[in-house]
Order: C-alpha cells, then structure tokens, then sequence
C-alpha cells in the first residue's frame, strides 16, 4: 500500500487530515499509529474553520 493509500484510508476512518497524512509515514519515522495520532492532534483543527 502505497503512503497515499494509507493516508486515505486512516481519514475515512474519521481522523483529521494531519492525522492521516502523519499516520501514513509513521512506520518510517519508527512511530506507531497511536503515537502518531498524538503527535498531530494539536493540528487537527485545520486552517479551513478560522
């Protein structure tokens, strides 16, 4: 599965787009999801609801 699938797929399952994108490169930063999604969480406000 390629990082654009993976992406993909962790934000259909409801997470924020940070989230996803982060969760996709995690194995290679030696993350897991979870301390991934922990990570990114500050940012899943997004820029579009300012």
């Amino acid at each position: 599965m390629t990082h654009k699938e993976k992406a993909m797929k962790i934000f259909y399952e409801k997470f924020k787009c940070s989230q996803a994108v982060l969760g996709a490169y995690a194995e290679d930063y030696g993350l897991t999801i979870d301390q991934a999604m922990k990570v990114v969480a500050c940012f899943s406000g997004g820029r579009e609801k300012r």
